[in-house]
């Protein structure tokens, strides 16, 4: 039946998959910014959208320092 296609649809596949993939994280970031319970509240842009804003400082060993320097620029309470 299909066997005179001359496309191969198996080659699709691959791009499916990458702008599903951009598409989920483009849906992610968008609920984070707009939608999601937290996002009224202030802070640093990137630590908005991921986690990886706070491993970085924790890796580093500045986490405390880094959430310091932000309670005292967007407020919040000090521990």
């Amino acid at each position: 039946m299909l066997k005179n296609n001359p496309f191969p649809f198996f080659l699709l596949l691959p791009f499916v998959f990458v702008i599903g993939g951009i598409a989920y994280v483009f849906g992610v970031v968008i609920y984070r910014l707009a939608f999601h319970p937290l996002s009224k509240y202030p802070g640093p842009f990137v630590a908005k959208i991921t986690d990886i804003h706070i491993a970085w400082h924790a890796w580093r060993g500045s986490r405390h320092l880094h959430l310091y320097r932000c309670h005292e620029k967007y407020g919040g309470p000090l521990f």
